[in-house]
């Protein structure tokens, strides 16, 4: 099974990405696949065996985590020139850095590889053809972003099924 763990966003956040998708597709007139489930990643798990669902959990209860107000911050893209994914950054506490490293560590004790950087970020869109010029991209990152800010107290184990629709995001568990 597919297992990332993450934030959800609140439903007004994710509202107001969905608009912003809007702007972004207009403004972008690129070939894209729109995000549907609006999340932060605190760490991708990938493909893993159910059997070990029970170790993955354990390992999450033991990180060490606080509630924290976030905020949207400024447009961004991954992919250089040949940009493919679209986001939004978040503001966040310098100590989820740690914490996310806590988690990395727990689960490359449990044979998961460690991932290279993490960027908070809440994706929008993936291009599937967007090779814009630099005057684009300037236009692009332009975009204005409405700094809405929310409380976070808890993160989840999602488990990830993929269809021709999308993802498919399942809560499996909650942990605060």
């Amino acid at each position: 099974m597919r297992l990332f763990v993450a934030i959800d966003l609140p439903e007004d956040v994710k509202h107001y990405l969905r608009e912003l998708q809007k702007r972004l597709w207009e403004f972008a007139g690129a070939k894209m696949s729109l995000t549907s489930d609006f999340h932060m990643t605190l760490k991708f798990l990938g493909e893993c065996d159910e059997k070990l669902v029970p170790q993955i959990e354990s390992a999450l209860e033991q990180v060490k985590f606080q509630a924290f107000k976030v905020q949207l911050g400024e447009f961004g893209t991954f992919g250089g020139a040949n940009t493919s994914v679209f986001w939004v950054s978040l503001a966040v506490p310098t100590w989820l850095f740690d914490t996310v490293n806590q988690m990395e560590d727990k689960m490359a004790q449990l044979g998961i590889p460690k991932e290279n950087k993490f960027v908070p970020h809440v994706t929008l869109a993936r291009a599937k053809s967007f090779n814009p010029t630099v005057e684009k991209m300037r236009e692009l990152k332009s975009l204005s972003i409405k700094p809405l800010g929310f409380t976070v107290s808890q993160f989840h184990l999602f488990k990830s099924e993929l269809s021709t629709h999308g993802a498919i995001h399942t809560k499996l568990r909650s942990f605060s």
